[in-house]
């Protein structure tokens, strides 16, 4: 009947425990487990409740206060394992994931298959920034998949890097595949404050160009992509009334040969104004 993560902690054991460690998340869990395992041996159960009762009185009884951070602490890994544990703690890391702002497909989710990786961004309904690893065909896949879902039109910051790039030798198709969409992206995605397309040999200047269409950018960067062209630079930085914040480092023909000569052509997350400069010098 209970719950395999333990029954539910007295709220008074709770508080002691964190008074004793404070800010020390990972100690508090650890020690929250334990205590939880040892009820659990003991086969305590909150006072009124039934057997039967103890799947919806295990984990979630938690302290409303300590939830939070205790499922913040806990890597995207180890949530998928406590969603499985019961009913309660599938609720609560859903009510998690739907919480969550950020996902960075290069730390977090790292090794995942795309069937994952799709499913937490249907669980991440409020998220507001997204970083997409999409070099080689998985993650060309993934891109495409990933931008067509619900959540993708409610973000104010995306960031893709490698798109179009092959793990290995040239891939043509891959490339005409990955064009389809970022020529799609300014539509699809008008709502997007912050852009960045770095290293993406798939991006070409008719490409970027249609980036200038984004009504609401205040950030772009397609730092890494030697074969746009100076114009393009200079047009979409034309563009782009709207830009706080920019990085066109290694792009264009100037910037190219700058860097050739070892010249660091921007410094990263360099303004517009900074940016604007540069390509009006030398």
């Amino acid at each position: 009947g209970g719950c395999p993560w333990g029954p539910a902690v007295p709220r008074e054991r709770v508080a002691e425990l964190a008074a004793v460690h404070g800010d020390d998340m990972d100690t508090l869990v650890s020690r929250l487990l334990e205590l939880s395992a040892s009820l659990g041996a003991e086969g305590t159960q909150p006072s009124g409740s039934s057997e039967e009762e103890g799947d919806d009185t295990s984990f979630a009884l938690l302290p409303s206060e300590l939830l939070g951070p205790l499922l913040a602490s806990l890597p995207l890994q180890a949530l998928g394992s406590l969603a499985l544990a019961c009913k309660s703690t599938r609720v609560l890391v859903a009510q998690h994931l739907s919480s969550l702002r950020e996902l960075r497909h290069e730390r977090e989710l790292k090794g995942w298959s795309n069937r994952r990786v799709l499913s937490l961004l249907r669980a991440a309904s409020g998220l507001h920034s997204l970083s997409l690893d999409a070099a080689g065909d998985v993650g060309a896949s993934l891109l495409s998949q990933a931008l067509s879902q619900p959540a993708a039109r409610r973000l104010a910051s995306l960031r893709i890097s490698g798109a179009g790039a092959p793990r290995s030798g040239c891939d043509v198709p891959l490339v005409d595949a990955v064009q389809e969409v970022l020529f799609d992206l300014p539509a699809e995605l008008a709502q997007l404050s912050s852009l960045a397309l770095n290293s993406c040999p798939a991006l070409n200047d008719a490409l970027a160009e249609r980036l200038g269409s984004l009504p609401r950018l205040t950030s772009l960067s397609l730092a890494e992509n030697p074969q746009l062209s100076q114009e393009i630079v200079t047009s979409l930085l034309q563009r782009c009334a709207g830009l706080t914040e920019a990085d066109f480092s290694f792009c264009g023909d100037r910037l190219q040969a700058r860097r050739a000569a070892g010249v660091s052509a921007a410094p990263p997350r360099a303004t517009a104004a900074a940016a604007a400069a540069l390509m009006g010098n030398g």
